[in-house]
């Protein structure tokens, strides 16, 4: 599945590791029609992530987030 493709890459990248916070305020400054899209993608993520009782379900969540965000 697609979460544990970005746990391992969340693992793998812990010094460069974005917050939602910061996330936020860079997509509110750089893209604000996206910031809906974001949202809602994140709570998905964080959702499915917290079903199957993985650790680091935010920063997958973040993860999976940012990368719908740059798909579309």
């Amino acid at each position: 599945m697609r979460i544990d493709i970005l746990k391992k890459l969340s693992e793998n990248n812990t010094e460069t590791a974005a917050t939602f916070s910061s996330t936020m305020r860079d997509l509110r400054k750089s893209n604000p029609k996206k910031v809906n899209q974001f949202l809602k993608a994140f709570k998905q993520a964080f959702d499915m992530a917290c079903e199957q009782n993985l650790d680091d379900v935010e920063q997958l969540a973040l993860l999976e987030a940012m990368h719908v965000v740059d798909k579309s």
